[in-house]
């Protein structure tokens, strides 16, 4: 059987899949931070199985696992390990010498998010897209990281790239809330235990417009209405109220209302203030539409009013 070279040449690749690791250090009574190990290797001819040998370093008595293929998927604590794979004919009488010991390690590496951070509320440019710049911290001997982006409407067609760099700028749409990740594949024979965090940010959408009140409702005003605000999902709207001898205001009466209308019902004489403002979510409110107007007392009031000022 032909003997197995050295495994720094049969090693074709060690990938990492993150298994729910800590990057604290854990007490002693904490269960190991385990990690999953994808190891390949250049077939042998006449193999009927593979034997993989992985010596912890703390350890005097190494792993050993058998595999009828030239790969192995297992998991193993975070740690540093020495190497070594050797065959097995298939009618398992003969075996290859071992290849030679190749050091490897397991290790944890995160990333935080520099731009945009997380849970954070990006401002509005005032367009329906807009370019968000992702920053990240570097990690050491990275070959490449993967960016993933997706929408909070659209979780199942996320936008995904690969970049050597540790940024990358992505037009999206407003007024929406993202998610985003970064994982990345070593360069080296290092693997990187990965646990990707999920970053959030909520990007605003356009600031609102003013709505425009309606100032030529008919007596006895009852009822005002507005112009809508484009994008507009609600409108709160406030009225305040003073006297006609007076100067303050004073807030009367408010509501939440999904329509252009507010039915306010017969109004007693004095001076009022209506303030509206267009709300949705994820956009800037509108700034406060203000209409003034007064109450004019009534013939009958006002003969009332004069009859009491003489007793």
């Amino acid at each position: 059987m032909r003997q197995i070279a050295s495994l720094w040449a049969l090693l074709l690749a060690l990938q990492a899949n993150a298994q729910g690791l800590h990057l604290d250090v854990p007490p002693a009574s904490a269960p190991l931070a385990m990690k999953t190990i994808e190891l390949e290797w250049d077939s042998v001819d006449n193999a009927g199985s593979y034997e993989v040998k992985l010596l912890p370093e703390d350890a005097l008595v190494p792993m050993q696992f058998t595999t009828q293929e030239a790969k192995l998927v297992q998991q193993v604590p975070v740690g540093n390990y020495t190497l070594q794979v050797r065959a097995r004919s298939t009618d398992g009488s003969d075996y290859s010498p071992w290849s030679e010991p190749m050091p490897f390690a397991v290790v944890v590496k995160e990333l935080q998010p520099l731009h945009p951070e997380d849970k954070s509320v990006v401002p509005s440019d005032g367009v329906s897209k807009q370019t968000v710049e992702f920053r990240w911290t570097p990690v050491e001997k990275v070959k490449l990281y993967t960016l993933v982006v997706w929408s909070e409407e659209k979780k199942e067609t996320p936008y995904i790239f690969n970049t050597k760099e540790t940024f990358k700028k992505l037009e999206v749409p407003a007024a929406q809330v993202y998610f985003w990740q970064v994982k990345f594949e070593s360069a080296d024979n290092v693997a990187y235990a990965q646990q990707p965090k999920t970053f959030t940010f909520t990007l605003l959408g356009k600031h609102l417009l003013k709505p425009e009140i309606n100032s030529k409702s008919p007596p006895p005003l009852t009822e005002l209405t507005w112009r809508a605000s484009p994008d507009a999902k609600e409108y709160a709207a406030k009225i305040y109220y003073r006297c006609l001898d007076e100067s303050e205001w004073k807030p009367l009466r408010e509501a939440k209302l999904a329509g252009t209308s507010w039915a306010i019902g017969k109004l007693k004489a004095g001076a009022y203030k209506l303030e509206v403002i267009a709300r949705a979510p994820r956009h800037i409110d509108s700034e406060a539409a203000v209409y003034q107007f007064v109450i004019k007392p009534a013939q009958a009031d006002l003969e009332q009013a004069l009859a009491s000022s003489r007793l």
